[in-house]
């Protein structure tokens, strides 16, 4: 029991429940004893009277909040009766935190120096059966929160006994156009007792851009990806850097900062994250990953350049052709024939 809490009376003229604004005069206070009770003694004046019952939240304990919200109600028909049971709960809050952050270097990691998104909307989840998934019971999220200009988050939690476990996901909509996640959109947090923070629940993200082919069959041997002619799979892709936009791999450019495969129609599409400024990029093939006896009718270099984020270039493709084969072999020929 707490004692020292201050709870005031309303009158409810118009028996709704609900503390309206012209219902906002306090008719009257108590203040709870030591062992958590209060009593109101109001006299009946006939018909129905009804009332509305609140705390004043500032006389909590710092870090403790109410269980349920912080309205009861009475009503009454006649005099002489008591409505009992008028009761505010409050426990230690346990907290969640993160952030949802700029991950520069797409390394999923909230490195120093990156900075926060703002803007983004965060779901919490009850994970009522402790296994880290939203399972189809538990889709509807029990708190949302907008993050904070700098991309912090804050969600308080009230501690109910035993394992209390949660999920927390963000709405990927709500992100900035042309950003998408650099981290997983799932975190947890689990808690057996209260007065407990679970931090570090961060989501990255990125802008991107998009570089989509295709490594084609030139069944005609043209170059150019006609209608009909189908596609190579299983053809690594490799995306390079061109940092001085030469157009060509240099030896500091040698390292590709993204890779895709050709899937059964020999596409691919590699994102890119935008980070400011004029980025080029040159795409090329894993010639070791062509089909055996196939040479290359197209060159083997696309170029793509992006001054904005969200946009994608296309027909970044690749025409192979599949060689013809002349065998044989040199024999003596013993009978002559």
């Amino acid at each position: 029991p707490e004692s020292g809490i201050d709870v005031y009376l309303y009158l409810d003229a118009n028996n709704n429940g609900v503390l309206d604004a012209s219902e906002t005069t306090v008719v009257a206070t108590q203040t709870t004893g030591a062992d958590g009770t209060y009593t109101f003694t109001e006299v009946y004046g006939g018909g129905t009277q009804s009332y509305i019952i609140k705390t004043d939240t500032n006389d909590y304990p710092t870090g403790y909040i109410l269980i349920k919200d912080n309205t009861e109600t009475a009503t009454f028909t006649s005099g002489g009766s008591t409505d009992g049971s008028n009761d505010f709960g409050y426990n230690l809050i346990n907290k969640i935190t993160g952030t949802v952050f700029l991950d520069t270097d797409v390394d999923s990691l909230f490195d120093s120096g990156e900075s926060g998104l703002s803007g983004v909307t965060v779901y919490l989840f009850e994970d009522t059966n402790n296994n880290g998934i939203i399972d189809a019971s538990e889709t509807t999220a029990v708190k949302s929160v907008t993050v904070n200009s700098d991309g912090t988050y804050n969600f308080d939690v009230i501690y109910t006994g035993g394992r209390n476990s949660y999920i927390v996901g963000t709405n990927e909509s709500s992100y900035p156009a042309g950003y998408d996640l650099t981290t997983d959109n799932v975190e947890v947090a689990s808690f057996t007792s209260s007065g407990n923070t679970d931090d570090n629940n961060d989501f990255g993200a990125n802008s991107f851009n998009v570089i989509t082919g295709m490594v084609f069959l030139d069944a005609d041997v043209d170059a150019n990806n006609d209608a009909g002619e189908s596609g190579q799979e299983s053809v690594v892709v490799y995306v390079y850097n061109d940092a001085n936009n030469n157009g060509i791999v240099d030896a500091s450019e040698s390292t590709p900062v993204a890779i895709d495969t050709t899937d059964a129609n020999g596409q691919y599409e590699i994102k890119v994250p935008y980070i400011g400024g004029t980025e080029n990029y040159i795409i090329s093939t894993n010639t070791s990953t062509h089909p055996d006896a196939s040479s290359l009718t197209t060159d083997n270099t696309e170029t793509a350049t992006f001054t904005s984020s969200g946009n994608t270039d296309a027909n970044n493709d690749y025409g192979l052709s599949l060689d013809n084969i002349i065998k044989g072999t040199v024999y003596e020929d013993l009978n002559g024939n």
